[in-house]
């Protein structure tokens, strides 16, 4: 595993979604969090935290190569610029959004766009099958 830098994107890999922050140093991540306390995801809010809460069970984390607009050191003060909001959507403010944006400028989710794009296809298909 290949070891993250200071202001990186990282993210764990659960069953249906990935999990990102920003990487601080090995016992530290700035990220939405709340999960662990809060299964329905209502009191979810930007925190500086361990590495253990961030990999909440996970024994890895992986490191997001997309092209960064800004350096480790503003993308670090992004984030911790941010901290405390509790802004967190599923859908349009996620932890993947925050992490983006912190890093690129752009925030952005592929885990929302694909997703939304599956049940487009899905309904379309289903529509079609109906029609026949």
């Amino acid at each position: 595993m290949a070891k993250a830098e200071y202001g990186d994107i990282i993210y764990t890999k659960h069953n249906l979604y990935r999990h990102y922050g920003i990487y601080i140093n090995e016992n530290c991540v700035i990220h939405y969090d709340g999960k662990l306390d809060d299964m329905f995801l209502r009191k979810m809010y930007v925190r500086e935290t361990t590495m253990d809460r961030f990999l909440g069970g996970k024994t890895c984390y992986y490191i997001d190569k997309r092209k960064a607009k800004f350096n480790n050191e503003e993308v670090v003060k992004r984030a911790r610029e941010s901290i405390g909001e509790a802004k967190f959507n599923l859908v349009a403010h996620n932890c993947e959004h925050f992490a983006m944006w912190c890093k690129t400028g752009d925030p952005r989710s592929k885990q929302v766009y694909l997703t939304l794009l599956l049940a487009i296809t899905i309904n379309s298909c289903l529509n079609i099958k109906d029609v026949g």
